[in-house]
């Protein structure tokens, strides 16, 4: 099933093309996709206060006081150092001279992030940033740094703590699958979202790689529209379809609206046609079966007469059909699928991205 997560991976994977700096893993939007969620629920991720200390604060030399407040009221005077050993501290709370202050958690081992190479260089370098924080990447290096940091400061906050919980939760590797990736755009004007991209295979992918290429190919290379423009990705919104359950229909009608996506395949006069539809399309434009199925081939290229559709797909047109009519490998084809379409719109996208990048994330 597809998730937020693989929407926002989209969204970084068009972006980043845009930008022209490197993409992100699917398992590192995941895993700080996860965080965010859990900073959610104890407060609001996007304020700086709740996990990162105020410059005041870090230079105020009474600072020690706060650590002490948090000890038990036993131990408030000794501290432990980061080998457990119980250091006793002077007059006012302060540490003997000449000692090391241990730091209030110790890091995480160092996270390696995998990278994947940068984008072709197709894409114009006059293109402007979609967002000032990520026209810039940093190295591998320096990011293995941030992110080793950026758990150590979180794990001294609620939402820090939840994050620490949701790191524990190992992400278990999503199977390979067909996909389709959809972009959409709301109209200046009326404010109506109109379709800007729709591309995918019936071929199983690698979720990374496969959500990835599509995304990318939906937004540039669908024939339909011209290439998505950096200026537009304020008003896109995006939506991933994962497909399951293919089963091949009795009849051209053997499928349930609103639960079934629909292939066909078929060839008339010499020429093979094919097409589909995703699940929720003819529920959302309000077709009837007969409906779908004419507009269907339709979007095929098929220019017959709207009454002859059934006999097209049944065989009877003079054509290959549904019931095995015509040359061997020319016979029509409908095939059933079921898939749960997800959506997820650019502010979901940007206010994720920032609270991410101030964590060092990304």
């Amino acid at each position: 099933m597809a998730t937020p997560a693989h929407c926002l991976y989209c969204f970084e994977c068009l972006s980043a093309a845009l930008d022209r700096r490197k993409f992100p893993s699917l398992s590192e939007v995941e895993e700080s996709w996860d965080a965010y969620q859990d900073a959610k629920t104890r407060g609001n991720p996007g304020d700086p206060k709740d996990t990162q200390m105020t410059d005041a604060e870090d230079e105020d030399e009474d600072d020690d006081d706060d650590d002490l407040a948090s000890q038990p009221e036993d131990d408030k005077d000794v501290i432990v150092d980061g080998t457990g050993k119980r250091i006793p501290l002077q007059g006012g709370g302060r540490l003997p001279d000449n000692t090391q202050r241990p730091s209030a958690t110790l890091a995480p081992p160092t996270i390696t992030s995998h990278r994947i190479a940068s984008p072709s260089s197709g894409s114009s370098s006059s293109t402007p940033s979609i967002k000032s924080k990520s026209s810039g990447t940093s190295s591998i290096t320096t990011r293995q740094t941030s992110l080793a940091s950026s758990r150590t400061s979180l794990s001294q906050t609620d939402a820090g703590e939840s994050y620490s919980g949701a790191a524990k939760r190992a992400h278990v590797r999503a199977p390979d699958s067909p996909m389709f990736v959809t972009w959409n755009i709301t109209s200046r004007t009326t404010g109506q979202k109109n379709l800007r991209g729709c591309i995918g295979t019936f071929e199983k992918q690698n979720l990374n790689d496969g959500l990835r290429t599509y995304a990318l190919t939906s937004a540039f290379e669908d024939h339909r529209f011209n290439p998505i423009a950096a200026t537009e990705v304020p008003r896109l919104s995006v939506s991933v379809t994962l497909l399951t359950d293919f089963e091949s229909c009795s009849h051209p009608t053997d499928w349930e609206l609103g639960t079934h996506g629909i292939r066909i395949a078929f060839t008339w006069h010499g020429k093979r046609y094919g097409a589909t539809y995703l699940p929720d399309v003819a529920k959302e434009q309000g077709w009837s079966k007969s409906e779908t199925l004419i507009s269907l081939m339709r979007k095929a290229g098929w220019t017959g007469l709207k009454d002859s559709w059934s006999k097209v797909l049944d065989g009877t047109a003079g054509c290959s059909g549904a019931l095995g009519w015509g040359k061997k490998g020319e016979q029509a084809e409908v095939t059933r699928y079921q898939g749960r379409k997800i959506g997820l719109g650019y502010d979901e996208w940007d206010a994720w991205r920032e609270w991410s990048e101030d964590k060092g994330l990304l």
